[in-house]
C-alpha cells in the first residue's frame, strides 16, 4: 500500500492472475503500477523500463492464510475447486499429513502461478 500511495488511482493495477495480454494497450500504457498475485511472465507484456519487486510472506502465514481463506468459500461456490472443496473438509493436523501433501503443493501453487 506505501508504493501504491505514491501514484494516482488511475495508474495502478491490480493483477489476479497472467491475464496482462487481454488488457488494452491504452490502458496498460497508462498504468505505472502493477500489484497484485501473478506470475513473472505476466510482465512480458509492460514496456520497458520497469523496476520490479517481490514481497515474499512467512511461509507459515501464507499457508494459515489460505487454509482458513479455503474454509471461508460458500459450500455451494461452483468456482472453488476440488483443494478448496477438500481444504474445508479437514483439520490443519489432517493437511499436515503425509497424503495430504498434494493439497499443500495445490495450495502453493494457487497464489503462486504456473
Amino acid at each position: 500500500m506505501l508504493l501504491q500511495s505514491l501514484f494516482p488511482e488511475q495508474q495502478t493495477l491490480w493483477l489476479g492472475g497472467n491475464w496482462l495480454g487481454q488488457i488494452p494497450k491504452r490502458l496498460l500504457r497508462q498504468t505505472k503500477y502493477y500489484f497484485g498475485h501473478f506470475t513473472a511472465e505476466a510482465l512480458d507484456f509492460v514496456d520497458d523500463p520497469k523496476v520490479i519487486a517481490t514481497l515474499l510472506r512467512d511461509p507459515v502465514d501464507r499457508f494459515l492464510s489460505t487454509y482458513f481463506y479455503f474454509r471461508s468459500q460458500p459450500q455451494d461456490n461452483p468456482n472453488v475447486g476440488p483443494t478448496v472443496r477438500t481444504t474445508r473438509m479437514l483439520t490443519i493436523r489432517d493437511m499436515l499429513e503425509p497424503e495430504n501433501l498434494h493439497l499443500l503443493k495445490a495450495m502453493a501453487n494457487v497464489s503462486a502461478g504456473p
